[in-house]
């Protein structure tokens, strides 16, 4: 029985294996109004990842669809515009959680939980890219979605817990003059500050939203 690589070995993949993987894994033709952001597709020999869809009506004309369009692996963006009733070819992704370990050079790495095994990939690959890296913790898990055993989209839980390390000191002025704003600047302990109220103090746990940096409730 062949058995076949873990989907984070680091070791070259054998010709015969890699033409196993790519044929369990099939694109699917899917009717365009049937695709959501979030979809990954294959158009014109590329990868694509769909971040808006949207309806159009020609008058008497037909109707058409425009696609947000984010290639894989690059920073090119487009739009595309679908006939109604045109198929696209959506590719099917497979799904694991890591946990996260260390970036360098550019580079993400994270940890297979069964395996042990570990695997990297480009910074960009992570939804939120360089404004959610400052907040990973150790072992934050990252769910990846892979194509063909290569991790194309990896993506962190939207909110995460921190313990406060130091917060400036609320105004105590009574000037007429001066305005209390109700909220102070927090240091975590991942070293990003955010905003967060007056009544927050240094060793407090607090809940924040990673994509926005932004506070959103002291932790229970």
């Amino acid at each position: 029985m062949l058995r076949l690589p873990s989907l984070f070995t680091r070791r070259p993949t054998p010709t015969l294996t890699r033409s196993l993987l790519h044929l369990s894994r099939r694109n699917v033709q899917v009717a365009v109004n049937t695709v959501k952001r979030g979809t990954v597709i294959s158009y014109r020999d590329k990868l694509w990842l769909v971040t808006f869809a949207t309806h159009h009506q020609q008058g008497r004309g037909g109707a058409h669809y425009k696609l947000d369009l984010n290639e894989l692996g690059s920073n090119t963006k487009k739009q595309e515009r679908f006939n109604s009733g045109s198929m696209i070819e959506a590719v099917e992704l497979d799904e694991k959680v890591a946990q996260f370990l260390y970036t360098s050079d550019g580079q993400i790495h994270v940890m297979d939980k069964d395996t042990f095994e570990e695997t990297s990939f480009p910074v960009d690959v992570l939804e939120g890219s360089t404004k959610v890296l400052p907040y990973l913790l150790d072992s934050t898990p990252i769910t990846l979605s892979l194509h063909e055993s290569r991790p194309i989209i990896a993506r962190s839980p939207d909110r995460l817990t921190y313990r406060v390390t130091e917060v400036t000191l609320a105004s105590t002025s009574t000037s007429p003059d001066s305005k209390r704003t109700g909220s102070k600047t927090a240091t975590l302990d991942v070293g990003v500050t955010v905003q967060v109220p007056d009544f927050i103090n240094v060793g407090d746990s607090v809940v924040v939203n990673i994509l926005e940096g932004k506070y959103l409730s002291r932790a229970k």
